[in-house]
This record gives structure tokens, sequence and C-alpha cells, in this order.
């Protein structure tokens, strides 16, 4: 397509973290999506009471606006900007001098971002392409979800203050492939015991999905601002839900679980492609969850093959929840 850098490429998105509200992101990391959805302005409905002297009523008034978004991307070591942003809080620490761990865990305060959107490949065949900008944006919602033999993937749901259209930037990838579940080129485990790492090892477990959701809400009522968004105390919550399968090495935890005692949970996905040779492996991704409970109704089984689906609820997370090492060295940050 005339004036596309990326030719090929119809769509993609690109995520900053701002240094304050009204400042756009300057650094982005760049995703090609497989859904997305939104990026256009919103507003709040009011009705009306008027009547027309007909049995039909008056159109109705606008009220708050926002501008949702929402998109999906494989997971892959390079996501670690959404987790920044979607999470709030994380460290880094050095493994060796080629790949780093990066510690992500929720806190009480989540940075405001800018998001790109380049629909022009798909929506405007002219000679410039045209992104969209989403400024002041919070990510409300992040779903982690995979399936044995299966792409992990990374559905992102979020609101943001204002919208415009902006000049086109030349969009950078990464060649990182994603990351499995379950797969030939690694070594994908989901635990469930006592405490993380521990106790039964579903590498049998049919499909896994953890969904953060932060509450985010258009409110009128912080930072001395009439538009920004903030977290609705006491509306976070980490749910999510394992289907695994009956079988001599599970039995035990299956019914730990169940019965509601209180356990951990630990997925450790395989990288795509294979791993350098390193002084330890170069990508690597984790999520430890250590304290869920059993959140679902009595199951039931089919007798040919016997498996059960465990919904879950986690409770408060003050320790690292997901891990990713990559060979990025810089925190993610508004500048780096």
């Amino acid at each position: 397509m005339a004036g596309d850098t990326n030719p090929g490429r119809n769509m993609w998105v690109g995520l900053g973290i701002q240094a304050s509200m009204a400042a756009a992101a300057t650094v982005y990391t760049y995703f090609q999506p497989t859904e997305v959805g939104g990026f256009l302005e919103e507003f709040a409905t009011i009705d009306s009471g008027r009547r027309l002297g007909t049995r039909f009523s008056g159109l109705p008034y606008l009220g708050t606006k926002q501008v949702p978004f929402s998109f999906t991307v494989e997971v892959t070591p390079n996501i670690g900007r959404i987790l920044a942003a979607g999470m709030g809080d994380y460290s880094l620490a050095s493994v060796t001098s080629v790949c780093w761990d990066h510690y992500f865990k929720l806190t009480e305060e989540l940075p405001y971002a800018t998001i790109l959107c380049h629909a022009a490949g798909v929506a405007d065949n002219t000679s410039t392409p045209k992104e969209i900008k989403v400024m002041g944006a919070k990510i409300s919602r992040l779903t982690i979800a995979g399936g044995i033999d299966n792409v992990l993937t990374l559905a992102v749901e979020g609101i943001g203050m204002t919208m415009s259209a902006a000049d086109s930037v030349s969009a950078s990838y990464t060649n990182f492939g994603p990351f499995l579940l379950n797969s030939a080129q690694g070594t994908a485990t989901l635990s469930i015991g006592a405490s993380v790492l521990t106790a039964a090892l579903f590498e049998e477990a049919r499909d896994f999905e953890i969904t953060i959701d932060n509450g985010i809400m258009a409110d009128h009522r912080i930072h001395g601002s009439a538009t920004p968004v903030a977290m609705s105390e006491g509306d976070s919550n980490v749910t999510g839900r394992i289907t695994a399968i009956y079988n001599d090495n599970t039995w035990g935890e299956i019914n730990n679980f169940a019965a509601g005692t209180k356990r951990a949970i630990t997925l450790s996905a395989a990288h795509a492609e294979p791993v350098p040779t390193l002084p330890t492996t170069l990508h690597a991704f984790t999520i430890s969850l250590r304290s869920v409970r059993y959140t679902g109704d009595t199951p039931s089984y089919d007798p040919d093959v016997m498996t059960i689906e465990l919904p879950f609820k986690a409770e408060n997370i003050v320790s690292a929840m997901i891990t990713i090492r990559n060979d990025f060295s810089t925190a993610y940050s508004a500048t780096a």
C-alpha cells in the first residue's frame, strides 16, 4: 500500500508509559495484534425525559467521555511494557550478562499510558498512513490464556481520556516467537500445591486462563481533573481457571483444590524457538499465584477421559506474580 512503511502489516498497536497524566509517551513497544477493538470516543448517555408530543422521547444527552480500547497479542518475551502498564510495579534483576529477569506484581497505582493504533492499512488507502493516539490510558483488564500445544495470548482492555489522529511513525518489531503451554521445543509445566513450584505437575492440563481486573472506571474526582480514569477501590480481583485431567499424579491435588484448601499455582511456559547456548535460558515466562481458592460448583465428568475445570480466585498478591526473562536490560519506564 502506498506510503506504508510496513507492507503486509495492515494493523499494529504501540504502547508507551507516560511520565505524567498530560504528557504523551515517548518510548513505545510495538505489537502485531490478532484482534483490535475500540479506539473511538464513547460517551455515557443520559436518557431524556422530554416528550415531543408523540409516543417518542427526545434524544439522550451526552455524559462522561471515555475512549475504550482492546487488543490481543501473542505472549512473547516482548510483552513486558504491557505488564508494567497493567500491573504497576516490578523489579529488574540481572541473570547473566546477556539475560535479565523482569518481576511484575500488582500495586495500588497504575501508570498512565499512550496507545497508538495504526488502522490506516485497513481503513485508508491514501499515501500517508495515519495512527490513532489514545492518551491518559489505563489498562482495566489483562487476560492470559493458553491451551495444550497452543500459543499463550494476552488480551488487553482499557480506558483512555483523549483520542486524536497522530502523525505516522515507523513501527519496529522484534523477532521473538511466542510462549506455548506445552511444546516439543520446551518443557512447559503447570503445577499446583501448598506452595509455588511444588507438588503435582499437570503436564496434561488442557488449558489455563488468568484474568487481572484492575477495577478501572471513569472518575471525575481525582487529580483535580474532570476526565482522568482511576482504579475503583475494592473492585479489583485476580481470577482464573484450569482444565485438568485426572490421573495418578494429579488426583490428590485436585481433591485438595476442589475441597476449598488454599493452594498455590505455577505456570512455566515453553518458548517456541530453540534456546541459544548460554549460561542459562535466555527466554522464560512464569506465572506464580501463591494463594488461590476453588470457586466452582460441583464438577461433572466425562467418563471416558476424566477432566475437571477448576475455576479459582487469588488473594492479594504481595510478591512477584509474573516473571519474564529476556535480553532487555533496562527497566520498562517512561524513558526506556
